[in-house]
């Protein structure tokens, strides 16, 4: 983890504290508190993932310019978290955001949403979404697909659903999305199965490709974020190699890419 006086001049430059970024955060770090406590309730499984682990690891919280949240759940694992989302509607302020609660979000992963605020974005695709809060990205990961098959879901994933020429001269996105979820996408798993793998893989749809073993996932243990414990992969400093490369060095001041986000908060 970085050392204090580093951190400190990191959040001062990019994320002071009373920033507008810094509020997002904390709203989303409430958010990620109520998924650990629905899921410790229930038996389900997640892990802190993404720039969201890489900021538990490296900066001990979110990483000073990160927008967003990211949380890894074993497939059985987020089909029941959705199943219960769903049934039990369990906070006033947070909605599952999936093809089910929101007719516009034809996205391959779950994201919670925050109905107190929204993203200031210009685009087509966040303004056909019914829910455009504050956002904690939930991505299943299963038994590992083969490179060529993941590379084909994905593509598949963007040409029949979000191309923007094929959405605007077919009013058919709906039916080209269940055909994929409900039939491509379970064969695709089907045929991975078939050669069974110690490793694990986001699923099909998302356009990230990479492989974990699944001892550096379990057993998990817990890392702070934010101050407050949360799970994380059992080898965390694998996986973020996987996934970063050299995740412990800081990108260069001119090299930092921020989403430059704006947002809207109702309270």
């Amino acid at each position: 983890m970085l050392d204090s006086k580093t951190q400190a001049g990191l959040r001062a430059r990019y994320n002071p504290e009373g920033s507008e970024l810094r509020r997002a955060q904390m709203r989303m770090l409430e958010m990620l508190k109520f998924i650990d406590a629905f899921c410790k309730e229930h038996g389900i499984r997640y892990w802190l993932a993404g720039g969201t682990l890489l900021g538990a690891m490296r900066h001990g919280g979110y990483i000073p310019w990160d927008d967003d949240t990211d949380i890894a759940m074993p497939r059985q694992d987020a089909e029941r978290f959705k199943h219960l989302m769903l049934e039990l509607h369990p906070h006033p302020d947070f909605v599952l955001q999936c093809h089910e609660t929101d007719s516009g979000y034809y996205g391959f992963w779950y994201v919670l949403r925050d109905l107190k605020s929204e993203y200031v974005q210009d685009s087509n695709l966040h303004r056909r979404r019914k829910y455009r809060g504050l956002q904690v990205d939930i991505f299943p990961m299963e038994s590992h697909q083969n490179r060529l098959l993941h590379r084909l879901a994905s593509t598949l994933g963007y040409r029949l659903v979000e191309h923007p020429l094929l959405r605007s001269v077919s009013a058919n996105v709906g039916y080209r999305y269940q055909l994929l979820t409900d039939c491509l996408f379970p064969a695709f798993r089907a045929i991975g199965r078939i050669s069974a793998s110690d490793k694990m893989s986001l699923g099909p749809g998302c356009p990230w490709y990479y492989t974990i073993a699944t001892r550096d996932i379990f057993p998990l243990r817990t890392a702070e974020f934010e101050g407050y414990p949360f799970p994380v992969p059992h080898d965390a400093a694998t996986y973020l190699s996987i996934v970063y490369g050299d995740w412990r060095k800081v990108p260069d001041t001119d090299s930092v890419k921020t989403h430059d986000t704006k947002f809207l908060f109702f309270e």
